[in-house]
């Protein structure tokens, strides 16, 4: 990188992250999600570029590098599911290909692995317990991975692992540093931080990504504050996964919701106080799959095209 790139990768780093509490208490550590169908929203995301706000772990590589995202934020308030982050970021610089990161989560090159992990993080404090979260999500990580790699949607590669291409900009973009992995809380003060960052990179925010983390926490001012403040524009996208019953109530389903950034700002402008306040305002098949939220009806103007999903939509596990 050279001239205006260099510029513009300071203003990137320039959102000072938040100081967190050290591995917080929490059921479990989402390192590997329990979301499957990310590829629903390719053609929602496809080409738009700009900036990219997400919280949790590789799902996101999935989604910034389908939307062809130009600077991507990975925030978590979990510093456990930042550290695998780095985990994942220095084996994947060290894969060429997806077929060599999916080696890397072989038994039989476990003691490789843990030598590139201590060689890219030899400087950080926090290397011992990184190279004990390697070793303790191992064969969990690596059978997540071979799932994701087999991932497909309408016949095609549904993920970052299983399309080759996916995989060459996500490993792109660690390698020119576009990609920022920062702790932050949702509710507190680091959105605020990547808006204002955001805005000095010129570049609209154009793909935002929250899990079903709103399920768990009401818009307080600063949440409020930070998302009027995102350069959004009239492309910018928000996606939420919503954890929803089956008709017959015998298990949960995930719902792939899209909703116009703008009109989620305009809810909270207008004073919603949570998620659950407006969910019901949304288009949803039972089964689960592709929803939307707002808009007067599809694609990016509504948050969603075609077929709203079908069944087997299930969280996994």
């Amino acid at each position: 990188l050279r001239g205006e790139a260099r510029y513009l990768l300071g203003d990137f780093a320039s959102a000072e992250a938040e100081v967190l509490r050290l591995r917080p208490v929490d059921v479990r550590h989402w390192v590997n999600s329990n979301e499957s169908d990310h590829a629903l929203w390719f053609p929602t995301v496809s080409g738009l570029g700009g900036g990219y706000l997400g919280v949790g772990s590789d799902q996101n590589f999935s989604l910034f590098a389908a939307a062809g995202c130009s600077f991507v934020w990975l925030m978590d308030y979990d510093t456990v599911v930042l550290q695998a982050n780095r985990i994942y970021r220095a084996l994947i610089l060290a894969s060429a290909s997806p077929q060599e990161f999916l080696l890397r989560w072989d038994g039989f090159e476990k003691a490789v692995t843990e030598a590139i992990v201590a060689e890219a993080y030899a400087a950080d404090d926090d290397l011992p317990q990184l190279l004990a979260l390697l070793d303790e999500n191992f064969a969990d990580a690596g059978n997540y991975f071979r799932r994701v790699a087999a991932r497909t949607e309408d016949g095609a590669a549904g993920s970052w692992l299983a399309d080759p291409g996916l995989y060459r900009i996500v490993r792109r973009m660690f390698e020119e540093d576009r990609v920022r992995i920062v702790g932050g809380d949702l509710t507190k003060e680091m959105p605020g931080r990547i808006a204002a960052a955001q805005s000095r990179l010129g570049a609209p925010m154009r793909v935002v990504y929250l899990s079903n983390a709103e399920q768990y926490f009401a818009y307080g001012d600063a949440f409020r504050a930070a998302f009027a403040a995102m350069p959004f524009d009239e492309r910018s996208v928000g996606l939420r996964t919503v954890s929803r019953w089956l008709p017959d109530r015998t298990r949960h389903v995930w719902h792939y919701q899209v909703e116009p950034a703008g009109h989620f700002v305009e809810a909270l402008r207008g004073g919603v106080e949570r998620f659950s306040a407006m969910e019901e305002d949304g288009t949803y098949v039972p089964t689960g799959g592709l929803s939307r939220l707002g808009g007067p009806d599809g694609d990016r103007d509504g948050g969603a095209t075609g077929d709203a999903g079908d069944a087997g939509r299930t969280e996994e596990r």
